[in-house]
């Protein structure tokens, strides 16, 4: 958000992610995440525009949070090794003077490389994972081969899609400045 120019503070919502049941479908299991955060968040600003996201990885099927512990983190990075993900990101808009809201949730499909054994477990034990759905960074690249689709989204939140919402909500963003991000966000490695 630093980037765009505007005025925002972060609030942490608390959230329990624990409490979102992992059987819903993997794009509604993002956008409700976003949104319970939101809401958690929007009590606190009666006239706000608040924006909740939360990330996820989906390999295979199967959507992989973040690792509580370094088995799971190992098993996490074995599960895609070499493999396409999709990352996806649930954001949720609030408007809490209107009580409007509008969600989306942003898609990137991420290829891992093909890492070996030794490098999973020093990676797990620079603590690195344990902050990361999928128990990687997008910023540590020595994991990923390529990226298709919003660099920003990969890091958690799709800043571009973000402001097009936000214009929805009458916040307006100069032309010039979305492009300075559009550069930015689709890097390529």
């Amino acid at each position: 958000m630093s980037m765009t120019g505007l005025k925002f503070k972060v609030s942490p919502s608390y959230f329990n992610e624990d409490s979102m049941p992992l059987n819903l479908p993997s794009l509604k299991y993002a956008e409700e995440m976003a949104l319970r955060k939101a809401e958690g968040v929007a009590v606190k600003y009666p006239d706000a525009v608040i924006i909740g996201a939360d990330t996820i990885v989906v390999c295979k099927n199967k959507i992989l949070g973040k690792p509580k512990n370094e088995k799971e983190a190992e098993e996490i990075l074995k599960f895609a090794c070499n493999e396409i993900s999709d990352v996806l990101t649930g954001v949720a808009v609030i408007d809490t003077k209107t009580n409007r809201t509008e969600k989306f949730v942003d898609s990137t499909k991420v290829k891992m490389r093909n890492y070996g054994d030794e490098a999973i477990k020093e990676y797990v034990a620079s603590g690195a994972p344990f902050r990361y759905a999928g128990a990687f960074a997008i910023q540590d690249r020595d994991w990923v081969e390529s990226i298709d689709g919003s660099f920003f989204n990969v890091v958690g939140f799709p800043v571009l899609k973000v402001l097009k919402i936000l214009k929805n909500f009458g916040i307006i963003i100069p032309e010039e400045k979305i492009e300075e991000i559009r550069k930015k966000d689709f890097y390529q490695f």
